[in-house]
C-alpha cells in the first residue's frame, strides 16, 4: 500500500494539512471555509510525522489554540 501523499485532520474551527512536497512535506493550517486565511512555515519536513508535528506547532503558535498532537485525527486526502 503507498503512502498517501496529503493528509488533514480538523480541530476546532480549523484544518490542519500535510502534502508531500517533491522529497518533503510541509504543514499548512487555516480556518474551515476561509482558505485565505492559511498559514505555513515554509518548513521542508522530512517525513508526515514531523509535518504534522510541524502543522500542530503552527496551530498553536500562530492560531493561538491549545491543540495536542495525539488528539488529532489525521486522514488521507483522496487525489484526483
Amino acid at each position: 500500500m503507498s503512502e498517501a501523499h496529503a493528509s488533514s485532520a480538523k480541530f476546532d474551527d480549523l484544518l490542519l494539512t500535510i502534502a508531500r512536497n517533491g522529497e518533503h512535506w510541509r504543514a499548512r493550517v487555516e480556518e474551515i471555509d476561509d482558505p485565505d486565511s492559511g498559514l505555513s512555515d515554509g518548513t521542508d519536513y522530512a517525513n508526515p510525522g514531523t509535518a504534522k508535528r510541524g502543522a500542530a506547532d503552527i496551530a498553536r503558535e500562530l492560531f493561538g489554540t491549545n491543540v495536542a498532537e495525539e488528539e488529532l485525527d489525521w486522514r488521507p486526502i483522496p487525489s484526483d
